[in-house]
């Protein structure tokens, strides 16, 4: 991995992802969790932690949920809870912790690299590819390019999550954003928030009657 060829590769954006390219990002994946797992942070490095459900300072957001959304999603906090307490306490490193489509570019021949570590954070590498997988949903192929993603993630690291570990690190994904929302200091993503609640509810539903 070398900083020089990722920023050569952040050149263009795709808006279509073919399985080669998953399987790519998967293998990146696996590159920057074997760096974060082997790095030794300067004295007086610090980043959040993702043994929590709000992340990156963000206040619990239930009080200021619509009625009918309070109840689920504080359930599926709660049972979030222990889940991430006992994952991170298995193994935590520093983490990209967003990589969705937007910070990952391509070169034509599909090298990839890898931008925009704001929101990098120390938790278990199962979060991050939970959070990748998160924005794989829109995407009528989304079962194949994960396995695409998985392919190349195992070419290099042990693949780190089981199913249902997914499934509650894909509700606590669309709770952390939830809260982001919900609570920005700029008043338009806040007012994203109506066309979301929805589908975070739901998903927070189908987990919990699993």
């Amino acid at each position: 991995m070398h900083w020089v060829v990722a920023m050569r590769c952040a050149r263009q954006f795709s808006k279509t992802l073919s399985v080669k390219m998953l399987v790519t990002v998967g293998r990146s994946m696996a590159l920057l969790h074997r760096h974060g797992r082997e790095w030794s942070p300067p004295k007086g490095w610090a980043r959040d932690r993702l043994d929590v459900t709000w992340l990156h300072g963000a206040p619990n957001p239930i009080a200021s949920l619509p009625l009918q959304y309070q109840r689920v999603v504080g359930e599926a906090h709660d049972r979030l809870g222990p889940i991430l307490t006992a994952l991170c306490a298995q193994t935590s490193h520093v983490l990209h912790a967003d990589l969705h489509q937007g910070n990952y570019r391509f070169d034509p021949g599909c090298d990839v690299g890898v931008i925009d570590f704001d929101d990098c954070a120390v938790g278990h590498p199962a979060q991050d590819i939970a959070i990748a997988f998160y924005y794989l949903k829109k995407y009528s192929n989304q079962d194949e390019l994960q396995c695409a993603f998985r392919k190349g993630c195992e070419e290099l690291e042990p693949w780190p999550l089981d199913s249902p570990t997914l499934e509650a690190l894909l509700v606590w994904r669309a709770l952390s954003l939830c809260a982001s929302v919900l609570t920005h200091e700029n008043s338009k993503i806040r007012g994203q928030a109506a066309g979301y609640l929805g589908e975070w509810a739901a998903r927070c539903e189908r987990w919990l009657a699993a």
